[in-house]
């Protein structure tokens, strides 16, 4: 019986960017107001607490689309430590802005980069000792909320899942992922070892990559995207294949192509040369359908293809694998 697969995540109207920035005010020239208040503020701007009601009215520019974007992340422990953490991300693009004389919308990549740091001794360097090193996912999340033209290698130095989840929030996060494992746990994988975690890091970094957390926006552009970033790292992932074996299934992209298929396929074509035609559909068949590995899968059916080759040469009289 086959399957039904299920559907990529419901349609376009489940999720929607959680920020219209249209009426935020994106001049990227400070005002004559906003260079004196930042200028008197000095080391206060690090701890945007300490703001006077006057000094944040006078920033309200700023502020407003900040403000819009700490409301849309999802943090998990509302406590105290997670908004002294706002006000600390708050104060470092502040202090930037001061030190540049222009605001974050007319940063470009590098100095993007540079603020949310590309590794942590750098984001050590750069900001005092008292900072939270938990201000760095944070600053990238706000960076991402609000389109800034984030360096996409920076994801691969954090944690993508929690990053997904707090930018697009956990329900529609999990419920995504649990449709693509769905598929998986269908076909044998096997999802309760170390590879969980890996596969479930590669379907949040295409959603981060793909600025939408729905299976439905997924493609076989975006695959191509995920594996140049994988790739970068200097290591292969299988988990690639299987993320896109149920993208294929959810219609979402073509069906994956085994490394070096040329040459294969002109081994397949030597190995069955000799090979009973029903004996080499059996074993074809049996190829498609063994959850195995590839490479296991592999190995076996070049074995199965001598056995065939030996019975043609030996029992002629078996015609049929039911024999």
């Amino acid at each position: 019986m086959t399957a039904i697969a299920p559907t990529a995540g419901n349609t376009a109207s489940d999720w929607a960017w959680p920020l219209d920035g249209g009426s935020w005010g994106r001049d990227p020239q400070l005002s004559a107001d906003e260079r004196v208040v930042l200028a008197q503020a000095g080391p206060r701007l690090l701890h945007s607490s300490r703001l006077t009601r006057a000094e944040r009215g006078a920033l309200a520019r700023l502020l407003g689309p900040l403000e819009q974007a700490r409301s849309c992340l999802w943090i998990p422990d509302k406590a105290g430590h997670h908004r002294w953490v706002d006000y600390q991300v708050v104060g470092m693009l502040l202090v930037r802005t001061a030190e540049t004389g222009s605001v974050w919308w007319g940063w470009g990549q590098s100095a993007w980069t540079r603020v949310i740091g590309p590794d942590v001794q750098e984001w050590s360097r750069q900001w005092p000792a008292p900072a939270s090193q938990s201000c760095r996912p944070r600053l990238l999340a706000y960076a991402y909320l609000l389109g800034a033209p984030v360096d996409e290698a920076l994801f691969l130095r954090f944690e993508r899942l929690r990053l997904a989840r707090s930018v697009f929030g956990p329900e529609i996060v999990d419920r995504e992922v649990d449709t693509v494992y769905g598929l998986l746990r269908g076909w044998g994988y096997r999802l309760d070892t170390a590879g969980n975690r890996a596969v479930r890091t590669l379907i949040a970094h295409a959603m981060l990559l793909n600025r939408s957390p729905l299976l439905a926006d997924m493609d076989s552009a975006l695959l191509g995207r995920l594996r140049e970033a994988v790739c970068s790292t200097g290591r292969a992932s299988g988990d690639l294949h299987s993320l896109q074996r149920a993208l294929s299934a959810l219609g979402r992209c073509e069906p994956p192509i085994a490394r070096n298929e040329t040459l294969l396929s002109e081994l397949r074509a030597q190995r069955w040369t000799d090979v009973p035609t029903r004996w080499a559909e059996m074993v074809r068949q049996w190829f498609d359908t063994s959850t195995l590995s590839r490479n296991v899968r592999m190995a076996y059916r070049q074995d199965l293809a001598r056995m065939g080759r030996w019975l043609a040469a030996e029992h002629p009289q078996i015609t049929e694998p039911a024999q």
